[in-house]
């Protein structure tokens, strides 16, 4: 099972932030239609919970909770 966040800001931003706090850019997906909102995604929820918290650290937000993806 699979789980994401979705997160406010430019996917560069997202990239830096998870950078500084030492996690790999391969959880960063970004939305198809909106250029303002990226996707976490993981298939482990505390690398989610722990990047979305990185990244709430550096001034981005949370736009919806850390959910399962439906199967």
């Amino acid at each position: 099972m699979n789980y994401y966040s979705v997160l406010r800001g430019d996917r560069a931003d997202v990239c830096k932030a998870l950078e500084k706090g030492g996690i790999k850019k391969g959880l960063v997906k970004k939305k198809a239609n909106s250029p303002c909102f990226v996707t976490i995604k993981s298939s482990s929820y505390l690398d989610v919970v722990h990047a979305v918290n990185i990244c709430k650290m550096f001034g981005l937000l949370e736009i919806a909770p850390i959910m399962p993806t439906p199967i």
